[in-house]
């Protein structure tokens, strides 16, 4: 078989390919998004430069090795380049710059780029050195280190903050407050911690282990998940799907799409592979594009009246990026399972009235929120599948904007998920069917009217009792506090058992989030077991005592 024909077999998936010369001899390693239209495009009209073309001349075999993303194609071409030193890559043929991954030997280690001249002036000047590398990857020809950062520290929770200080006020990065940072700001993860967590997976990934890498951190979530750590689960969990689904083919410079010239004819080009945009479904880019997009949106809405609810992934990630809107003075209040029934109720009350204009929570379909103000609807990291980003999910936070007239929804979101592509399939099947009905009808939409209860008032309570007692609440001898066990006669102990097991069933489905609300409540019930335990063998023993005298 001659070349040509063997290139036609070849996929179209990233990867490297090898040029072998007469002697078997590997003179060039390349990397590709496309294997097959790329080395193809060597074969097609005049080449860009003479020492390609005095290369091809040589060329008599080609092999590939394919990879499941663009990133690890760059990884690869930079370990083979170092283990095998081609001749047209060594010697300065391949004119595209080349950089390095370095990481720091601090206390927390910095991961940033340098180029190799760089690199070499350094090396050369240890003793006078003042950062000294704990490791060092690369080369990387033709790659823009500004993407390949913001990817790695997206995969990697990568800190850029500088770490906590007890002499400092621990203030949280914007990361944080976004979930992309572990805590080195504020102090809530330790130098090992940080080194296990996230620079050990990072060497590990960019030594080209990524199956080792996947296959540890899965035993990691299932271990935490075991110790009922859904929050950590949770995070494992979706960095393990986001190293599954790499899209990172904006890494590669101009240069390396326009350094192999083709006939018009030709294949060789540059293809987006940001998600297809239907409705409000926008590339997230890192996690600040994300927050300064909502910000804007949010204040537009402000302008006019209107309210926007936000949904994040983790009761963390919603307190924090709370305190960040507030300090860009946005009057914002979090809802997640922490917050009891009462307070939920005067949160929302606010939120109604103008006395807040956003809610982020978690589990805004658990709130049951329907609250016609709200005119847009934010879901962050819309991606991330599982019980809070699946089709169902989705689809019913999406209806949380449909009582006003004005509603909005925006999904961030890296790539499109089949939950993201049916949801918004399905809500628009929907609204053809409406918009038909109203067209028949001559119905004109306008957003619902309800009225603002203030069921605070009702119990005789204000906003500031609520924060500043432990008021209990019965109204015909009954509490508002977990109204999900309301009139449920059952005792305690039972529906302790099957809260157990619907969180050991949502565990191992991986819904993490749906798990951990239920681990929440479990905890909240066996505390009011115990206190009910405790307060009967008070009134048992106050009994012993008086039978005694």
């Amino acid at each position: 078989m001659n070349l040509l024909e063997k290139i036609k077999q070849f996929p179209t998936e990233p990867g490297i390919y090898l040029f072998y010369n007469k002697n078997k001899e590997l003179i060039y390693i390349g990397k590709a998004t496309s294997l097959r239209n790329r080395v193809q495009s060597y074969f097609r009209g005049p080449r860009s430069s003479r020492p390609i073309e005095q290369m091809m001349h040589e060329v008599m075999d080609i092999k590939i090795k394919q990879t499941d993303s663009v990133l690890e194609a760059v990884i690869l071409e930079a370990n083979y380049i170092k283990k095998f030193l081609p001749k047209y890559n060594v010697d300065g043929k391949d004119d595209k710059s080349w950089n390095y991954v370095v990481v720091s030997d601090d206390l927390f280690p910095r991961v940033y780029t340098v180029r190799q001249h760089e690199l070499s002036n350094q090396q050369s000047q240890q003793i006078q050195q003042t950062q000294q590398y704990k490791y060092i990857f690369g080369p990387y020809p033709g790659l823009k280190t500004r993407e390949m950062m913001k990817l790695l520290n997206r995969l990697f929770f990568i800190s850029t903050c500088k770490p906590f200080s007890t002499q400092a006020t621990a203030r949280p990065c914007l990361y944080r407050q976004i979930g992309q940072c572990l805590g080195v700001c504020t102090g809530e993860i330790s130098s090992r911690e940080y080194k296990s967590k996230v620079i050990l997976p990072l060497v590990t990934f960019l030594r080209g282990g990524k199956k080792k890498l996947v296959k540890s951190l899965e035993i990691k979530m299932n271990r935490e998940a075991k110790q009922e750590n859904f929050e950590e689960a949770g995070r494992l969990r979706n960095q393990i799907g986001t190293l599954s689904r790499i899209h990172d083919i904006a890494l590669l410079n101009d240069s390396f799409f326009n350094d192999v010239k083709t006939s018009p004819a030709g294949t060789a080009s540059s293809q987006s592979t940001s998600p297809k945009r239907r409705g409000d479904i926008r590339d997230s880019g890192d996690g600040r594009s994300q927050v300064e997009d909502v910000i804007e949106r949010i204040k537009e809405r402000v302008k006019i009246g209107e309210r926007a609810l936000i949904t994040t992934l983790t009761k963390r990630m919603a307190e924090d990026l709370s305190d960040y809107l507030k300090e860009q003075k946005i009057k914002v209040e979090y809802l997640h399972s922490d917050i009891k029934t009462i307070e939920r109720i005067d949160i929302i009350t606010k939120l109604r009235k103008g006395e807040i204009d956003v809610i982020v929570g978690v589990n805004l379909l658990r709130e049951g929120l329907d609250i016609p103000e709200v005119s847009l609807v934010a879901i962050l990291d819309a991606d991330k599948e599982g019980f809070l980003r699946n089709e169902t999910s989705l689809v019913q936070t999406i209806g949380r904007a449909a009582r006003n007239v004005n509603g909005q929804v925006v999904m961030y979101a890296d790539e499109m998920t089949k939950s993201i592509d049916r949801a918004v399939s399905e809500t628009k099947r929907r609204r053809e069917i409406q918009l038909a009905y109203n067209k028949e009808h001559n119905i004109t939409p306008k957003t619902i009217e309800k009225n603002i209860r203030n069921i605070l008032e009702e119990f005789g309570l204000t906003s500031t009792s609520v924060k500043n007692t432990k008021t209990k609440i019965n109204r015909r001898g009954g509490s508002i506090l977990n109204l999900d066990i309301m009139g449920d006669a059952r005792p305690l102990k039972e529906i302790i058992k099957e809260k157990e097991f619907k969180m050991r069933e949502a565990a191992t489905k991986l819904e993490f989030e749906l798990a951990a609300i239920l681990r929440d409540e479990v905890r909240e019930l066996k505390a009011r077991e115990k206190t009910g335990k405790s307060q009967k063998s008070v009134k048992s023993i106050k009994s012993k005592v008086k039978k005694s005298k």
